[in-house]
């Protein structure tokens, strides 16, 4: 079994504005490296059934997950099944100042294939530093700082941002 994967970092954005990001998790083809679709099958409450298609090293695989909603601290994705004995996710976001977060993201994975597993451990050590990549560069290009209120700029509050509109 591959050891977890985990990358932590700063972001200049607060966590609420970062976790409905990442909790869009339909939105991931669109940028997160190696996802090729997402649909929400089902949801109740904060959980959601979710199935999802990924490439790994030039393998396309189908798996079904349910992701655990805990705003705007924590998401975590987890699965079993035909492809995995152990699949889990783990995003947490943590406001250390205002307009300043550490978010942390943790892999944790274990295939049926004995293939697929000497893969995974291959890849393991640097799989989610382009994830957390794609969500720094989805956050510099979704969310702005609202304008300050006619306040000079050290009085600006740095937690105010707002989702840029599509005509950007």
């Amino acid at each position: 079994m591959p050891p977890p994967s985990h990358v932590e970092r700063h972001f200049n954005y607060p966590a609420a504005a970062l976790y409905v990001l990442v909790a869009d998790v339909e939105a991931y083809p669109a940028y997160m490296p190696g996802w090729r679709a997402v649909r929400i099958l089902h949801r109740t409450g904060n959980e959601a059934q979710v199935e999802q298609v990924v490439s790994l090293a030039g393998l396309r695989k189908q798996f079904v997950s349910i992701a655990y909603f805990n705003p705007p601290h924590r998401l975590v994705i987890q699965a079993d099944g035909d492809l995995f004995k152990h699949f889990r996710l783990t995003w947490n976001f943590n406001e250390i100042c205002t307009g300043i977060t550490s978010v942390c993201a943790e892999l944790e994975l274990v295939f049926r294939s004995a293939t697929m597993e000497r893969l995974a451990t291959h890849l393991m050590p640097d799989m989610l530093n382009p994830v957390v990549a794609a969500l720094e560069h989805r956050a510099a290009t979704h969310l702005i700082r609202s304008p300050p209120e006619n306040k000079p700029e050290s009085e600006a509050n740095p937690s105010k941002y707002v989702a840029k509109s599509s005509s950007h």
